[in-house]
Order: C-alpha cells, then sequence, then structure tokens
C-alpha cells in the first residue's frame, strides 16, 4: 500500500495503549472493535483526532490561536499521513433552552429566510390576507382617536442599525426639525449629539406635537403625509395621556406598507428577524422567545382528593397557617362553598374563586377580633408567602406559553404563511412529512415568477438538508423539538447528517458508536450515509 494512501501509527502510548502501531488506510469505513476499556476510543480520540487538531492549530496564527484551548501532544512516537480531522461525539447535546433542532442543523436559517421573502402575511386576529395602508387610511384612522389625545407624531428613519449617523441628524437639522427621539430618548437636534458607531441605534423625528380637536384636523392631516414622506411610508405616534383617555397603548405604528383594515393594525415588514425567536422583533413576548413559562403548579398548591377542612390547598394548611386558613373558611362560609366535600367535586367556578379570589369583602375572626377582607385568591398568596424563589419552586413547573402555544413567536410572525402553511406547521411536522411537503413542487405553484426566482435556491437547500436527517434515521422528529431532550446518539446522527450537507472532502471523520440505540432498518440507512461520507 503506497504511503500517501495511509495513516501510519508508530508507538501509540496514551491511557491504556501498549506501545501500539498500525496503519489505517484512507478513504474508508474502518471499524475499531473491542472489549470495554481496550482502548478504542483512546486510539480514535484521544490520539489520531487529538493530533489532528493539534496540528491544525499549529498551523494558525499566534493570534488566532490565543483564542484557542491549546491541546497537550498524545503520547505517540509518530503519526504520518494525517488528515485534518472532525470529532462526532455522543456528548454535543445542546443544553441551551433556545436550541431546538432546526436550529442546530441550521434548517431554521433557510426557513426564516424563505418567509421573511416570500411569506404572505396574515393578520393573527382575523386571519385574512394582509393588504397596504393608504395615507388617507392612516389620516381617517388618527382622526378617530379620542378628542383630548395629547399626541407626538414621529417619522421612524433609523431601526436598530449601527453607526454614528452624523449625516442623517444634520440633515434633519437643515430642513427645520428640532426634535428626534433616539434610542427612547427626546433630544433636541440644536444640541451636539454624540453616537457610539459600533451601538444599535434607533432614531425617529418628531414631527409635531398636537392635541386631537376639531380645529386640529387639517393640521394633523398634513403631519402625517409629511411623516409618511420623510419615513418612506411609516408613522409612530406616542400617545401622552394615554391611561387618562382610558387607551392600552401609548404607541401606535401605522405603516403604508402593510396593514389589516378590518382589524385596523398595520404591520412591519417581513425580515429574517421577523421569525427568530432570539430578536425581540421575532420572539413572542409572553414568554421570551423559550415557548416555555415557569409558573405555578395549580397541581402542587392543591392535594384535589382532600376537603378544604382536611389540608387539600396544602399552602396555607399547617404549622404557622392559621391566618390564612381562618381567611380562607371565611371566604368559603361567605361564599356558600362546602369544605368538607372533596375539592375536585366542588363546582369548577367555586374552584376559581379559591384559586383567583373575590370581589366582596368577607368576615372571620382572628384572635378575637372580625376582620374584613377581600379574598386574593390562592395563586396571590403563594406569590406574596414566598418571597424567596427557592421556596416558591417547589411549587412551581414549565408550562407551554399560552400565547405562542410553545412556537417560541410572535404572533404577527406565526400568521404569515407559504403555500399555505405557516412556520409552525412545518416546525410540528415529523421530518419524513416536511421533507415529503417540500419535495411535492405542485405545493409551490401559485408562487408569482418573481417568488419562484427567490424561493428556488433556499428550497433546494431546505429539500437536501431534511433529506440527510431522514437518510440517517431522523425521520421521527421534529425541526421544533427542544435540542435538550435528543439523546446522546440522535445527536450525532444530527451532527453526520450537518456534515454530509458541508461537502468536506480529505476529512477524517472519528465517530462514536453512530448506530447506537437505532432500529436495524435504520442502521442500513446509516451506512449508507457514512459510505457516502467515505
Amino acid at each position: 500500500m503506497k504511503n500517501k494512501d495511509v495513516i501510519k501509527i508508530v508507538g501509540a502510548r496514551e491511557n491504556n495503549l501498549k506501545n501500539i502501531s498500525l496503519e489505517i488506510p484512507k478513504n474508508k469505513l474502518v471499524v475499531f472493535t473491542g472489549l470495554s476499556g481496550s482502548g478504542k476510543s483512546t486510539l480514535a480520540f484521544d490520539t489520531l483526532y487529538a493530533e489532528g487538531q493539534r496540528r491544525y492549530m499549529e498551523s494558525l496564527s499566534s493570534y488566532a490561536r490565543q483564542f484557542l484551548d491549546r491541546i497537550g501532544k498524545p503520547d505517540v512516537d509518530k503519526i504520518e499521513g494525517l488528515t485534518p480531522a472532525i470529532a462526532i461525539d455522543q456528548k454535543t447535546t445542546s443544553k441551551n433552552p433556545r436550541s431546538t433542532v432546526g436550529t442546530i442543523t441550521e434548517i431554521y436559517d433557510y426557513l426564516r429566510l424563505l418567509y421573511a421573502r416570500v411569506g404572505v402575511q396574515h393578520c393573527h386576529k382575523c386571519s385574512k390576507v394582509v393588504s397596504q395602508m393608504s395615507a388617507s387610511d392612516i389620516i381617517t384612522e388618527v382622526a378617530k382617536l379620542p378628542q383630548g389625545a395629547k399626541l407626538v407624531l414621529l417619522a421612524p428613519l433609523v431601526r436598530e442599525k449601527k453607526g454614528s449617523f452624523h449625516d442623517v441628524l444634520e440633515s434633519l437639522s437643515h430642513k427645520g426639525y428640532v426634535r428626534a427621539m433616539i434610542d427612547g430618548v427626546m433630544v433636541r437636534l440644536d444640541e451636539e449629539i454624540e453616537l457610539s458607531k459600533t451601538k444599535k441605534h434607533t432614531i425617529k423625528v418628531v414631527i409635531d406635537r398636537v392635541v386631537v380637536k376639531e380645529e386640529n384636523k387639517e393640521r394633523i392631516a398634513a403631519d402625517v403625509e409629511k411623516a409618511l414622506k420623510e419615513s418612506y411610508g411609516e408613522l409612530e405616534i406616542e400617545i401622552l395621556n394615554n391611561e387618562e383617555l382610558g387607551l392600552k397603548n401609548s404607541n401606535i405604528h401605522y405603516s403604508e406598507h402593510n396593514a389589516c383594515f378590518d382589524c385596523k393594525i398595520s404591520f412591519d415588514p417581513l425580515e429574517p428577524l421577523s421569525f427568530s425567536f432570539n430578536s425581540p422583533k421575532g420572539a413572542c413576548g409572553e414568554c421570551d422567545g423559550l415557548g416555555l413559562r415557569y409558573a405555578l403548579d395549580h397541581d402542587k398548591i392543591i392535594d384535589r382528593d382532600l376537603c378544604i377542612e382536611k389540608g387539600a390547598v396544602k399552602i396555607v394548611y399547617g404549622f404557622n397557617k392559621g391566618y390564612y386558613f381562618t381567611f380562607l373558611k371565611g371566604f368559603c362560609t361567605a361564599n356558600d362553598i362546602d369544605i368538607t366535600v372533596p375539592y375536585s367535586e366542588l363546582p369548577e367556578y367555586k374552584q376559581k374563586a379559591i384559586l383567583h379570589g373575590g370581589i366582596d369583602e368577607v368576615s372571620f375572626l382572628w384572635k378575637n377580633h372580625e376582620v374584613k377582607r377581600v379574598w386574593p385568591g390562592i395563586i396571590k398568596i403563594a406569590y406574596d408567602m414566598f418571597k424567596d424563589e427557592k421556596e416558591l419552586a417547589d411549587y412551581m413547573s414549565e408550562k407551554v406559553c399560552s400565547v405562542c402555544k410553545g412556537h417560541r413567536l410572535k404572533r404577527e410572525s406565526l400568521a404569515v404563511k407559504v403555500a399555505g402553511k405557516g412556520i409552525a406547521d412545518i416546525l410540528d411536522m415529523p421530518i419524513s412529512k416536511s421533507y415529503e411537503w417540500f419535495r411535492d413542487e405542485d405545493n409551490f405553484t401559485n408562487f408569482s415568477k418573481q417568488n419562484t426566482q427567490i424561493g428556488a435556491p433556499i428550497l433546494n437547500e431546505i429539500r437536501e438538508r431534511l433529506y440527510f436527517l431522514f437518510d440517517v434515521g431522523l425521520g421521527y422528529i421534529t425541526l421544533g423539538r427542544d435540542a435538550r431532550t435528543i439523546s446522546g446518539g440522535e445527536a450525532q446522527r444530527i451532527r453526520i447528517a450537518s456534515q454530509i450537507g458541508s461537502g468536506l472532502t480529505g476529512v477524517l471523520y472519528v465517530l462514536d458508536e453512530p448506530s447506537i440505540g437505532l432500529h436495524e432498518r435504520d442502521t442500513l440507512k446509516l451506512i449508507r450515509t457514512l459510505r457516502s461520507l467515505q
């Protein structure tokens, strides 16, 4: 065998290897077998892979090496013909709660791009397709605001971008504008403004400050048109006295680009970050993009088999809980709640009253004094009683977010559809089904000519990567699955699929029992995949 076609190991003594010398052929599928403790992993990982990594790092500049962990030279006399090495072991499962199968395989990046570029926006409230709003529509909507509302009309110019923006601020000053909102702070444009060019900034110019009155109608209309012209079709309104007027939102956003006329909502233009649960632009506001919320578990604070008198409400029963227990009994007496029947047999509305509280004061005796209080509910009492998070943790558990239903994204992003499917529908499909759906060209026949051109390369990448995952026997998992729930064998096969997709050649792949946990039919698929790597 020619020397260039083999990796030659001479005198390997790492860990329990006893002066091992051997030749390993290149471009072959080579298997190390033996008893546990015989040195298989030591030879593969601690000798071959470690030396391959060390030599690669030695080839880098001294500046690059300072950011990498130093790898010691394995105890071996000589290794010849070694190629760059990639280790695919079973210890690489992500512990990050933000990682999913889609993100670690990078398929999710292509999905974000697909939905941002060819997705059709739908209203998350009424499910109708979002259409454009004209300047006259926006003026009509602003005119409907309550009389006496104090408005600040803003034209957004820069949104979350890095730079010092001297030219933008100078241009605004020359146009006669006096104030601007920069990163949420109102500033005067005639003052010295220094912005860090390495940080992201948001700049909105103040068009006018005006009160909604009949005599200001024409002025407001002119201001709206001016703002839309300045910001190329966008307008933001800050209502300074919204609480006084009984309005929930103090900030309203209008856009000439996209709006739902029925629900009177404007939508921001789509971009890949609109579908990123690691960005404020896309993440669900309720769970911050985690898909889960840490909340009180009713089953941990209520024993449904007991009656209230015998301790059904666990956190107010027992030593040093007399006040709350007496309060609860007083509430039950006032609301005709039987404290001698099991909690599970109480009507649902009475159970809810115990949990969430009442609206009327109840009287009860406490230390020979009559006390009158409004029952706040067990959930509120639990948060008040357990100020310390460690104490409260015993009564809490992870629950799926009620707003995004565990899909991590804003409702506006989840309502965007490609070929009739939202991004959540794709993430919930098993990989075998999502691969079939993407492979079926008939699903994308309704694309416009422009969308077909834009979507073709993205769809090809998605199909290819889904096929590799399907091919290594992972057709049963979903792209939305939390990476923390993946087994070592599954994580290893995901990495194998990713390496096939990378298309690197001349590489030494070191795998740690890749067929572990696989069904026999999937083992054949895996061997075929490894052959394609070879």
